[in-house]
């Protein structure tokens, strides 16, 4: 079972890598997502190595210990806005970060700085090697950006969902079936946990 955290809020204006949730962003990740997520089992985590993901994580991360792997295919989109505006552009976490935020492993980090910007293929495409690593017969939690959140539902149930909240969990279920509302019987379904 997937289990997927769009991150909590943030500076709309400032989507770059250091970009820190804001109050209520910390707020909500210290008692909705935490609270939320204290419901799964959950057996692994794999989180992009974007400051504002790792804070989303880090209260759950602290109470139940699980340690994180950081994939960079989990990034956000990278536009020209995100790495020429960035002064840090993207970075390696520091060893103070790793151990901050219970980081364990750094998975495929590429040189993405040469590569912007990206585009919907690129996206898709960092997107499907992520989904080809993890254990299928794991509870896994993935914390990422908006783009991927939509990017692993559509690729884990072949439809396209619109947009996705900050701060909230989806699950990509694929032990459930629901029919369609032009009945079609889908072998996945996601849903919002409330």
């Amino acid at each position: 079972m997937l289990y997927i955290v769009r991150h909590c809020e943030r500076d709309l204006e400032k989507p770059y890598f250091d970009s820190p949730l804001l109050p209520e962003g910390v707020h909500n990740a210290q008692n909705k997502v935490k609270n939320k997520l204290l419901n799964f089992n959950i057996d692994k985590i794999y989180c992009s190595p974007f400051i504002r993901c790792l804070q989303t994580i880090q209260p759950y991360t602290e109470h139940t210990n699980i340690p994180v792997t950081v994939d960079y295919n989990l990034m956000e989109w990278i536009s020209e806005k995100i790495v020429k505006e960035d002064g840090a552009e993207l970075r390696s976490l520091t060893d103070s970060e790793l151990k901050m935020y219970n980081v364990n492993c750094v998975l495929r980090k590429h040189d993405y700085n040469s590569r912007f910007p990206e585009n919907a293929v690129d996206v898709k495409t960092r997107i499907k090697e992520f989904l080809s690593h993890i254990e299928s017969d794991r509870n896994i939690l993935i914390c990422t950006h908006e783009c991927n959140v939509k990017e692993i539902l559509t690729q884990t149930t072949g439809f396209n969902y619109g947009y996705h909240e900050m701060g909230e969990v989806y699950i990509a279920d694929k032990s459930k079936e629901i029919v369609h509302p032009f009945v079609i019987l889908l072998p996945y379904i996601w849903y919002l946990v409330y």
